[in-house]
């Protein structure tokens, strides 16, 4: 029986943490199900693999994205806005990259679509570019990660045994042999018929994450429109309908059978963002003024790292975006965001070990809640 995977949508602002989260999951639920024995025969169909969707693959090409202004922040913004030159308030021009428009939206959507019923992109299983090695995130977490992997490894072994007693209730020529969490098909069988045993369970959970700061953005309302005062529309290319834009949104979000967002106040965001090491000035870095020596350091001309921009762009277009978690909270404020339905809201302020415990308990209790559902469909004789 093929299976689309269980999507897992993870939205919140820049540096709220959802790239490091969705790395953690999926090493977590590969990890898991990888270290019990499945058929490997069809990379589809048998294996076990976590597939990762970032949205920022899909970001429009330079120069193309909307243009925007805003003031440097000094001397903070000094060395990346060298050369950029001023108006006549200080303002510098530059793109929009947190714009609505900033994003190929029609290809992110047949992304997400093709990850769900087919798990191909481009004829390529999805993974994602930055392992746990790259984020050296294992030491952060602690003992959390391994926990994290026990909850599903626990969990993945108990559906099995519902699993299995609902095979050995059947009277139907053919048995159940679970949807998001089923047996395999090796050879050795135990004294039940059944693939496996106690000790080599064989089971494949299908499980697929898509990340993006867009992901669970909601319509600006008349009032938060005009939260951006500095930005225009302007493009190199023929302008998509803004409606266009949330429409493709809505039916991503449709695709996602569980969402989490990850709160974070502006506080946290700014210092996360220029602790980042893409985020520190290349001539600064080891007494060095050879640039090309830091590649991954901003340079003059990177002006969406600059604090100025995050101040006046970036927060602003996030608040704009995000009204149904901010309203109440417009500037940061400290505390959990009002509830949302059908989404789940992680509070600003927990640890790295702890969101992942709160994001694979959650991911858990809604792969739980779908399995059932199906088993109940198969007594009924409905599926």
């Amino acid at each position: 029986m093929s299976l689309p995977p269980f999507l897992i949508g993870i939205g919140g602002s820049s540096s709220s943490g959802k790239t490091t989260l969705a790395t953690l999951l999926r090493e977590v639920f590969t990890g898991a199900i990888d270290s019990i024995p499945y058929d490997t025969s069809d990379p589809i169909d048998g294996g076990a693999e976590t597939v990762l969707l970032q949205q920022d693959d899909f970001f429009i090409p330079r120069g193309q994205a909307p243009r925007t202004r805003f003031r440097p922040a000094s001397p903070a913004d000094n060395y990346v806005t060298r050369g950029v030159p001023r108006d006549d308030v200080g303002f510098v021009a530059a793109e929009n990259r947190d714009s609505i428009e900033a994003i190929r939206w029609a290809e992110f959507v047949d992304a997400v679509y093709d990850a769900k019923y087919t798990r191909r992109v481009n004829g390529a299983i999805m993974a994602t570019a930055k392992t746990l090695s790259d984020l050296r995130e294992r030491s952060s977490v602690g003992g959390s990660f391994q926990e994290a992997q026990d909850m599903v490894g626990r969990e993945c072994k108990r559906q099995r045994e519902l699993n299995k007693k609902l095979y050995r209730e059947q009277t139907r020529n053919l048995q159940y042999q679970g949807t998001y969490f089923r047996q395999g098909h090796k050879p050795r069988d135990d004294a039940d018929g059944l693939p496996g045993d106690d000790n080599h369970p064989w089971v494949v959970c299908n499980v697929g994450i898509v990340e993006g700061f867009l992901l669970l953005a909601n319509a600006p309302s008349p009032q938060t429109k005009g939260a951006t005062a500095t930005a225009t529309t302007t493009t190199t290319q023929e302008a998509q309908p803004a409606d266009d834009h949330w429409a493709h949104m809505a039916a991503v979000e449709r695709a996602l059978d569980v969402k989490l967002f990850l709160h974070t106040t502006k506080p946290t965001a700014a210092a996360r963002r220029f602790r980042r090491r893409c985020y520190t000035d290349a001539d600064t870095l080891l007494g060095d003024d050879d640039e090309a020596a830091c590649p991954d350091r901003r340079v003059p001309g990177e002006l969406w790292k600059a604090r100025g921009y995050f101040d006046d762009v970036a927060w602003p277009e996030y608040e704009a975006c995000h009204t149904r978690f901010v309203n109440g909270m417009i500037g940061g404020a400290h505390g959990t965001p009002p509830p949302v339905e059908g989404v789940h809201v992680c509070a600003e302020g927990m640890s790295i070990g702890d969101t992942l415990l709160w994001a694979v308990q959650t991911i858990l209790e809604g792969l739980a809640a779908r399995e059932e559902e199906w088993r109940e469909k198969w007594r009924l004789g409905e599926a």
